[in-house]
């Protein structure tokens, strides 16, 4: 007898998410990076302010110039229509413009250096709310009687990424006076509007969670139904119905 196999659905098999298809973990990441960056905007903002140009635009420069030399150190043949000594010169260049831009503050005391770094972690924010609310259609589209929370985590952390983005979170910090100087005003803000985010992002886990855990019931109880119903034999095994028999012929000719 001929061994059984199960297919998955549509006869594929099935396949891993990826970091970049995996919601779980990308909130995860999110929110962690978040937290971190909350809690060292609110507790050391003036090493933040003094060094963080530095620190990252030497670790820039640093991985450009390792490019470089590893372009040079390849055999002509086999780095021939690589990118490595472009992609050096590129990092190598922006890495001492970081460094250079950390030494000019504005008014409020936020060099060029952390202005593009607030500016990207606003726009990180962001796409981290666009996911957050295409995790909220998803559990939209399959029913989930709480998806309607995920509006409540996903818009307020995609306005609150574009708003520091544009830079109008830390101008509202300035504004609002709430620090001994502008300075310090402006990071409490940002630090504040991190925090809240990572708090977002495991609202939304949280939701995920449960929505999967309710998937995974639904499907032990379909599977439990599907073992249960009588197997419908098929093919060579299948009963035969048989034609019912002819009457007997009689012969009505007269001997």
């Amino acid at each position: 007898m001929a061994k059984k196999t199960t297919e998955p659905d549509n006869g594929q098999s099935a396949k891993k998410t990826g970091i970049v298809t995996n919601p779980i973990r990308n909130l995860a990441v999110t929110a962690a990076l978040c937290l971190i960056l909350g809690v060292v905007f609110l507790a050391v903002p003036y090493f933040v302010r003094d060094y963080a140009g530095y620190v990252i635009g030497g670790l820039v420069s640093a991985i450009g110039l390792a490019y470089i030399i590893i372009y040079f150190l390849r055999k002509p043949v086999s780095g021939i229509y690589r990118s490595e000594f472009a992609a050096g010169i590129v990092m190598l260049t922006a890495g001492i413009y970081v460094v250079v831009a950390s030494f000019r503050p504005d008014a409020a005391g936020i060099s060029i250096t952390l202005r593009l770094i607030v500016t990207a972690l606003g726009l990180l924010m962001a796409v981290d709310g666009v996911l957050k609310l295409q995790y909220t259609l998803d559990m939209a589209r399959m029913h989930f009687d709480a998806w309607w929370v995920g509006l409540f985590t996903s818009l307020p952390g995609l306005g609150l990424g574009v708003l520091t983005a544009a830079g109008l979170v830390d101008d509202f910090g300035v504004r609002i006076h709430i620090g001994s100087d502008a300075f310090l005003s402006a990071m409490l803000v940002l630090g504040v509007a991190f925090i809240v985010n990572a708090v977002l992002d495991v609202i939304t886990l949280s939701l995920i969670a449960v929505r999967n855990r309710a998937a995974s019931k639904e499907a032990a109880a379909a599977a439990a139904a599907a073992a249960a119903a009588p197997e419908q034999p098929a093919g060579p095994y299948a009963p035969t119905v048989s034609a019912p028999a002819a009457a007997p012929e009689t012969n009505s000719r007269n001997d």
